[in-house]
């Protein structure tokens, strides 16, 4: 599986699973659902060290807790009827990684999609969350990301990051927060603080 093909199906995959936790397990988007069984074959077949999509979800999930309230400030202010609604977003893509790019803001662009597509299910706006899943995979499948994520040992590169190999997947959260997450608050508050910006002058 190409490192492309791969954060295409783990960008659905961690949706999905967000979804879920938000209480929209009725949600049968199939694209998703296979997606996420392809993961979860591809972590149990030849590459077992590979746990990428688990490896995902817990760290998506920490980051989600870490910095919900930086996300529900970006995510509060969007229009998700918006016409513009793609610009709006990858705007803010480029903002979290204008820096440059680590394993953290890749991180957090997946869980900004999540939230926002909780927000587009709420407004039971499915067919924005088809869209979500689209344009965060081709902004991540960009030139600029997929040749830093092969320049950093593709997905594995980001399981070695966040993987505790004596510590069961359930118990990470310390060793997550302290060596994981190299994007600091002030990142986040700031694309947030930019997002209600732009937000509100258009």
């Amino acid at each position: 599986m190409s490192d492309k093909t791969l954060t295409a199906n783990l960008v659905a995959g961690f949706v999905g699973h967000r979804l879920e936790k938000a209480g929209y397990d009725q949600w049968t988007n199939n694209v998703c659902l296979k997606k996420f069984d392809l993961l979860n074959n591809y972590n149990h077949g030849e590459d077992k060290s590979s746990h990428v999509a688990e490896t995902m979800c817990v760290v998506g999930d920490e980051f989600h807790d870490l910095y919900f309230n930086s996300f529900q400030d970006m995510v509060g202010s969007i229009n998700i009827h918006a016409d513009d609604l793609k610009d709006v977003i990858y705007k803010i893509f480029d903002v979290t990684c204008e820096t440059g790019i680590e394993w953290g803001r890749i991180t957090g662009i997946f869980v900004f999609s999540a939230i926002l597509a909780v927000k587009a299910m709420d407004c039971n706006r499915t067919d924005v969350v088809e869209n979500i899943i689209s344009w965060t995979s081709a902004y991540l499948e960009s030139q600029r990301y997929s040749n830093w994520i092969s320049q950093h040992n593709g997905w594995a590169g980001f399981v070695v990051i966040y993987d505790k190999p004596d510590v069961g997947y359930g118990h990470q959260a310390e060793h997550m927060l302290t060596k994981a997450y190299s994007v600091s608050t002030h990142v986040f508050s700031g694309v947030a603080s930019f997002a209600k910006l732009l937000l509100h002058s258009t």
